[in-house]
């Protein structure tokens, strides 16, 4: 799914199942950040940013999900920016929460 530091071009959006997100703390030891379920996100820090994956997604069940691309997003926000803002409100949850964590 997605790995910490790997390079990420993708948002993914949850349809069916569960996984849960690890981060890998600077011992190696990795810590439970988060559930995510039918209707979340994640991915986006990566594509907004430019930078490598900060977390990793494993799934808890069966999933199924949606994978948009770099190239294809910018298609979507082109034609509703709105979801830009979405995307940006949720990547600043993610860096709270994570701020909380760490």
């Amino acid at each position: 799914m997605a790995n910490q530091g790997e390079q990420g071009d993708s948002i993914f959006f949850v349809l069916h199942g569960s996984a849960k997100i690890h981060i890998k703390g600077s011992r190696g030891k990795e810590v439970y950040v988060a559930d995510k379920g039918v209707g979340d996100s994640f991915g986006e820090m990566s594509l907004l940013t430019g930078n490598v994956r900060i977390a990793t997604v494993r799934a808890v069940e069966d999933i199924e999900m949606i994978e948009i691309d770099k190239e294809r997003l910018a298609e979507i926000i082109a034609k509703d920016a709105e979801i830009l803002n979405k995307l940006v409100k949720a990547l600043e949850k993610n860096q709270s929460s994570l701020t909380q964590i760490i």
